[in-house]
């Protein structure tokens, strides 16, 4: 045991190269969790005769989303609490909203954590 010992800077360098080791996994770690997103894509808009709107919505980020909100322009429409997994589409959310023909609106969707996606949608001619 003792000859293991006699040469220090050979077991200085040996446990250096070991805690660069240590320190680049959990930066590793770090990273990686780090790196979760959350991120919508409104793909569509629909307004309906019956004065609804149809929201389609593409999770394309790495973390399940939950859409607590909508609004459309300022108006806040409360919805029930949707969750969507990864990669996953959720047809439609409907809204009641009293829309004019030819009008633009801004729809935004807000999530749990506060992020909001906007998408700038016209409304048909009737």
């Amino acid at each position: 045991m003792k000859r293991l010992w006699r040469n220090r800077k050979a077991n200085l360098f040996v446990i250096f190269i070991l805690l660069i080791f240590a320190l680049s996994a959990w930066m590793g770690a770090l990273t990686f969790t780090i790196m979760i997103t959350e991120e919508l894509r409104i793909v569509g808009v629909d307004f309906n005769a019956d004065n609804t709107i149809d929201i389609h919505v593409q999770n394309v980020g790495t973390a399940t989303v939950t859409i607590t909100e909508v609004r459309v322009d300022y108006t806040i429409i409360d919805v029930a609490d949707i969750t969507i997994g990864l990669g996953e589409s959720y047809e439609v959310i409907e809204i009641h909203y009293d829309w004019i023909k030819e009008t633009a609106y801004d729809i935004a969707v807000v999530t749990s954590t506060g992020h909001t996606f906007i998408y700038r949608a016209i409304s048909p001619s009737k």
